[in-house]
């Protein structure tokens, strides 16, 4: 299991605030930092506020936001952020942000022309979020590395998350049918969405206990032979070491013409690459873009999958909707989303 990386907002003044009530239903902030020393046992919003000497020795995976309105003092900061703690570390300027959604509108995410298509809501701009590492310079992986329009500032919704809603609720009929669905590491968004059509036998699961309703390995499934009628995994097959068994784990809880509905992050200028002897978490950042993959998917994606006796079907934005409404809903122009059909038992 990844140690979960720890959230940090630079500024507790004005504009660190607004930051944080925006993050508040949907993410936690562990501190508030200042660049001069703060008071013994300050707080802002009840959250601890420290030095910012004293998050660089912070040991672990951290997050920063930095919540200051002047761009120049904020680029000084990401420097000597980056300068002190390279390793394991992301920062994210913020402050445009606040000030085009927060800093003027009692009610923020009810102004602007961007809108999330889960919770409903309206703001000029969507929140960054994905790690910068060489990998993403090298090379285009979809789904992976920095986005500056990702998530959601209400509900906390990512890009991907929101072109996987879309492609539920417009190319499948799971919010009619009366059937079972297994859901594999559930987004609440989607989950909240599944859960409405109340002639489902709605089932999630995770690897790790307390994330999901049953703990459930995608490679030993403990349901019987044709089961479900459909399948859910949004970026799981890229930490799943053992693909084959997966993939027939999946067939074999499908029902005849059940579906298998899952992505995952695409390299398109080169063929998938995997390598059994990566296992260190710097080796696989570098390798394949987070410290948890076994595998960098890459252009043979589709062939690779209906080598298994699976029909497939490919959504993307660019093919599906036009430039407006990718950029009016956030979504990533060549995202993939893969409807798999069991043909067979």
């Amino acid at each position: 299991m990844e140690k979960r990386a720890l959230k940090f907002i630079y500024g507790a003044g004005k504009y660190g605030q607004l930051l944080f009530q925006c993050f508040t239903p949907f993410m936690h902030i562990d501190y508030f930092v200042q660049t001069e020393e703060p008071e013994r046992g300050a707080e802002v919003k009840g959250i601890p506020v420290i030095s910012f000497e004293e998050m660089i020795r912070i040991e672990g995976d951290k997050i920063v936001f930095i919540a200051i309105g002047d761009k120049r003092i904020s680029q000084e900061i990401e420097r000597n952020i980056y300068r002190a703690d390279s390793t394991n570390i992301e920062v994210y300027y913020c402050g445009n942000f606040i000030a085009d959604n927060l800093v003027t509108r009692r009610k923020p995410y009810l102004a602007g022309d961007k809108h999330c298509i889960i919770c409903k809501s309206n703001f000029k701009e969507f929140l960054p979020m994905g790690i910068q590492e060489e990998i993403f310079n090298r090379h285009h992986i979809i789904g992976g590395g920095y986005r500056s329009n990702c998530i959601c500032p209400c509900c906390g919704a990512g890009d991907r998350e929101r072109w996987f809603y879309y492609v539920l609720q417009n190319k499948t009929d799971i919010s009619e049918i009366s059937g079972r669905v297994l859901h594999f590491a559930p987004e609440r968004g989607i989950m909240e969405y599944i859960k409405q059509n109340k002639k489902i036998d709605y089932y999630t699961a995770d690897i790790v206990m307390g994330q999901a309703m049953h703990v459930t390995d995608i490679t030993d499934i403990q349901y019987r032979d044709n089961t479900f009628d459909y399948v859910i995994c949004n970026h799981v097959m890229e930490h799943v070491a053992d693909e084959k068994r997966a993939v027939e784990e999946v067939k074999r809880v499908l029902k005849k013409n059940g579906k298998w509905i899952f992505s995952f992050p695409i390299c398109t200028d080169m063929t998938t690459y995997e390598d059994s002897a990566i296992i260190s978490p710097e080796a696989r950042l570098k390798a394949y873009g987070q410290i948890d993959h076994v595998r960098l998917y890459g252009s043979d994606y589709k062939a690779r999958f209906e080598k298994y006796g699976l029909e497939l079907q490919i959504y993307s934005p660019e093919r599906e909707i036009d430039a407006t409404d990718i950029s009016k809903y956030g979504f990533i122009e060549d995202d993939v989303i893969i409807v798999a059909i069991k043909k067979s038992n």
